[in-house]
């Protein structure tokens, strides 16, 4: 267990998250998808290689930087627990008002917080144990009793499940929001434009590399080969393979400057983080010998004594002196039960803080792959027990480690190298404000070891995960391409509302009041399938709305973008429903483009774009007075008294 177990037990205190994939899966909008619903629009990879990513990346191991870093930082924000019931969360104290209740407000949408639990939060976990207080859940898996608000009763749910698959790739795809805004009397701080746009990336179009690990080591669930990595039918909670993840880290964070997600633990629990950074502090070449020692290979032939024992939690076992021979080779092994502790030390009894190996892997099976350093005569071995265990433990000295590197024939050159990984963490969501300032506070640090295998043209080519990180690596990576979620919530919040928030908060400076006048765009026409009618641009004023409306027959797709013509995958407003009643908002200071695309064969429409023109005609100013006046009065004043004399003037 040790620190492994250490850091997730903090991290699950401090908050974790869990993609839709689990018993807590969002249920996808009719709307989402034209002809029906469809879930997550992720493209899980039947295989481990980059170029699920990008079919031109850079191989040559001499051609990657060392160090990479993102150069738009994702944002820090809330993953949005299930069991405090998602976005409906009053996260400025009781007395306030939720980010989905001020949406329902803003937009005139009834039945928004309800929708929201149904989909995303509480009523959603109807399956799990219902519960009137946290004492009757399962403390093992972190559930929380959690009711709505008003309720007197609930459902069990891990305190760790939320929504950080949406919060991921908003932070990545979308600047921090800047400032809070006011629409249509409703204010939107900060932390609820987060809120809305974490929900809108629910669903998201990604590319994907590596398979899920379904299985949960801490419940013993994983079996491993003799190297003890996975295996058999946990052969994906092997991967990511530690040579796919060099060279998407090297190519995206060190050459691109671009950030993906990765999920952090190698079990089934999913962790979603944004990526920041990485360093390479060591890439050394290594001998096949070394390599196969350091991934786990042992010792053929030589001599071998087996013991066994128990040990109590926290209590030493020592096994006493093996003999040894200066320059042979030297195979240690533990098996067991519980999470026994191995340590080995040359000359003298080990302790937790004197040792030449100590593995310190979660559960019995550890192992010390050594050369006998020059003038040693003896090994010692010892037991500290992190939990009662029993175990047994098999010295081999002298012997051969195979001399060819035994995972990957045409491995030409090997390199074992340490990576650090900087993350962005999620921020407590009763935190509000813009965070870039303080994004170090939530950067967090993952470090990982790894041969590296090179092929004869110095090209990657795979790699093995050693010591911890056999047990401590990433289990699956991918890259947000766009959110998919036309709306969430059974509909409720549409993306383009949101998005017209969001852009209010990116405004820079003083927005000028409207000026300008109203202006109506009618046009009339016929669409086939595959085909594009354009339109615009409108240059729509500062602070006004452009709103283009869509009705007729058949079926056709409204797309609105700001300055340039939309496309099939870039634009800031489609509704994408069936039929061709379709809507779009679109703030200003932009100039705005109107598409519209034939789904069906054929399609009528009607298009009604209605803006106030930026840098149109402006109202008159008032006429100046028909006759120069001036003042020419006197008088006199008591004391606390005020005379006052008027005048008309020209501007």
């Amino acid at each position: 267990m040790n620190i492994s177990a250490l850091v997730l037990g903090l991290g699950l205190v401090g908050g974790a998250c869990v993609t839709d994939e689990t018993d807590g899966e969002d249920k996808p909008d009719e709307s989402d998808v034209k002809g029906g619903a469809d879930g997550k629009a992720e493209a899980w990879g039947t295989a481990d290689s980059p170029s699920l990513f990008n079919g031109s990346l850079e191989y040559r191991a001499t051609e990657l930087p060392r160090v990479g870093a993102a150069t738009n930082i994702p944002w820090a924000g809330s993953y949005w627990p299930v069991y405090e019931d998602s976005i409906n969360k009053k996260w400025a104290g009781a007395s306030s008002t939720s980010p989905s209740a001020k949406y329902g407000t803003a937009f005139g949408a009834t039945g928004v917080e309800d929708a929201v639990s149904k989909y995303h939060g509480i009523d959603a976990q109807a399956g799990r144990t219902a519960c009137t207080q946290t004492s009757e859940c399962n403390s093992s898996l972190g559930e929380s009793c959690s009711m709505r608000e008003g309720a007197t009763s609930g459902r069990c749910i891990p305190t760790w499940w939320g929504i950080c698959h949406a919060w991921a790739p908003a932070a990545i795809l979308l600047p921090e929001p800047k400032k809070a805004v006011t629409y249509n009397g409703v204010e939107f701080k900060i932390q609820d434009i987060k809120a809305l746009l974490t929900l809108v990336h629910d669903r998201t179009e990604t590319k994907f590399v590596s398979l899920r690990c379904d299985a949960l080591d801490s419940a013993n669930e994983i079996t491993f080969d003799k190297y003890g990595r996975p295996n058999g039918a946990f052969g994906s909670c092997k991967d990511t393979n530690p040579g796919t993840f060099h060279v998407l880290m090297t190519n995206y964070l060190g050459k691109q400057g671009a950030s993906f997600v990765y999920d952090r633990t190698w079990d089934s629990e999913v962790w979603n983080q944004p990526l920041r950074g990485y360093r390479i502090t060591a890439q050394d070449e290594i001998s096949a010998v070394d390599a196969n020692k350091a991934i786990g290979v042992t010792v053929e032939g030589g001599t071998s004594v087996d013991r066994t024992g128990t040990a109590a939690a926290g209590a030493w076992t020592q096994l006493g002196a093996f003999p040894v021979t200066a320059g042979t080779n030297l195979s240690v092994v533990m098996s067991g039960t519980g999470d026994p502790d191995m340590f080995v030390k040359f000359g003298a009894e080990p302790s937790a803080t004197a040792y030449d190996c100590r593995p310190y892997e979660t559960g019995p099976a550890e192992s010390c792959n050594l050369t006998v350093p020059a003038g040693a005569t003896q090994v010692f071995v010892g037991v500290n027990g992190y939990s009662a265990a029993t175990f047994t433990i098999k010295v081999t000295s002298g012997g051969t480690v195979p001399t060819a590197y035994v995972f990957n024939a045409n491995a030409a050159k090997l390199y074992k190298v340490h990576m650090d990984v900087d993350y962005i963490a999620e921020s407590p969501t009763s935190l509000d404000g813009n965070l870039g300032s303080t994004i170090n506070q939530y950067t967090h640090m993952d470090r990982y070891d790894y041969i590296l295998e090179i092929d004869a043209a110095g090209k990657i080519i795979g790699g093995e995960w050693i010591g911890t990180s056999k047990k401590q690596h990433p289990d699956f990576v991918w890259l947000p391409i766009r959110s998919t979620s036309t709306t969430v919530a059974g509909g409720k919040i549409s993306y383009a509302n949101v998005k017209t928030i969001y852009d209010l908060s990116m405004q820079t400076g003083t927005t000028p009041p409207p000026g300008g006048t109203v202006t109506n765009f009618d046009a009339a026409d016929t669409v086939v399938k595959s085909a594009w009618k354009q339109y615009g641009p409108f240059n729509v004023a500062a602070g006004t709305t452009l709103t283009a409306v869509m009705t007729g027959a058949g079926d056709a797709d409204l797309y609105v973008r700001k300055e340039a013509a939309p496309t099939a995958t870039a634009y800031d407003c489609r509704p994408y429903r069936d039929g061709t009643s379709e809507q779009c908002s679109i703030i200003g200071p932009a100039k705005v483009y109107v598409g519209v695309n034939g789904y069906a064969d054929s399609s009528a429409f009607a298009l009604k774009v209605t803006y106030t023109e930026g840098g149109g005609v402006t109202p008159p100013p008032p006429p100046p007075p028909a006759t120069i006046t001036h003042i020419n009065e006197s008088s006199s004043a008591a004391l606390n008294e005020m005379k006052v004399f008027t005048m008309d003037v020209v501007a």
